[in-house]
């Protein structure tokens, strides 16, 4: 179980990380507004689409979801009785929202707090389970048919959650989604991501990027993309393009040929989550905390930036 002073290293190693050489190919630096904007403190974790026009982002230490519409208006959306986490929304408006009901700040406890949570389109919550044995809820995906894949960066293993009978369950355990024991503290598996029919991984504390092939909605082979990307989440387009965020100051830029290509150096400390707009081709949003665990002040929220 990771130790208060064990997290607290982590922070240390997060904020002292090397990067693999990458190429910085950038001429000038890319423009972007935050569209969401609090003050030092607030955690902005995740973000998931409610719908083609509107984005759900979660804030960890605010204890709140917000709402924000494309057309540029955000508001506070929902508060939790917790810290959420990740979210994800399937037919009908209705998700699944993860949740550390005891602060990952306050200490080893926070990994016997996990719960699983219904929200529905209007922001209304209903939680469903806790789980009984310690975790570190992570990243999400929706399967169909109510089911859901949540990313637990602390065993090394993706649970399936059919929302229908309330039934969690182990989808994969494997070594290569475990973290390391040499970086104490580091999350395991991090962000998943569904496309073309297969499941996509990162793994923060081995610096991994990969993919588990998916047959008839049961895990298959994992192949390793790359071994030395310093990864939280990412998405993935059409022609298999990764933009990474390292919960760190840079984005990463990486193709299918392994190229890696830093295409943000500051601007959006502690980078979290990203997703691509559903209107502009290279636009895209991040959430972040500000530098948070890294003793940064800076404000923390959403960006809206061109890449």
């Amino acid at each position: 179980m990771i130790s208060f002073k064990q997290l607290l290293v982590a922070i240390a190693l997060y904020t002292s990380v090397t990067f693999p050489a990458i190429a910085e190919t950038e001429i000038t630096p890319p423009t972007f507004e935050p569209v969401i904007s609090l003050p030092a403190g607030h955690f902005f974790e995740n973000l998931t689409y409610l719908n083609k026009d509107e984005l759900i982002v979660t804030d960890y230490t605010g204890m709140s979801l917000y709402k924000y519409h494309l057309d540029g208006k955000a508001k506070l959306w929902a508060k939790v009785d917790g810290h959420p986490v990740s979210l994800r929304f399937g037919e009908g408006g209705n998700g699944l929202l993860s949740v550390h009901e005891i602060s990952i700040l306050e200490g080893d406890s926070f990994v016997n707090s996990m719960a699983l949570y219904k929200i529905n389109q209007d922001g209304q919550l209903e939680r469903l389970i806790a789980l009984n044995t310690p975790a570190f809820l992570n990243g999400m995906a929706y399967l169909g048919n109510q089911e859901y894949l949540i990313a637990d960066a602390l065993n090394g293993k993706i649970f399936k959650f059919d929302m229908a009978s309330n039934k969690l369950s182990i989808w994969l355990e494997d070594t290569m989604l475990e973290p390391e024991k040499d970086r104490p503290g580091l999350p395991g598996i991090n962000g998943i991501q569904l496309h073309g029919g297969d499941l996509y991984f990162t793994n923060s504390a081995k610096q991994v990027v990969g993919k588990i092939e998916i047959t008839e909605g049961r895990a298959g082979e994992i192949t390793v993309l790359a071994d030395d990307i310093q990864a939280d989440d990412f998405t993935i387009d059409e022609k298999g393009t990764w933009l990474i965020t390292t919960h760190h100051h840079e984005v990463i830029k990486f193709t299918q040929d392994g190229t890696k290509t830093v295409v943000l150096n500051h601007g959006i400390d502690g980078n979290t989550a990203i997703q691509q707009s559903t209107r502009e081709d290279n636009v895209f949003y991040i959430t972040n905390d500000g530098g948070l665990l890294f003793g940064g002040e800076e404000n923390a929220g959403l960006h809206k930036i061109a890449l």
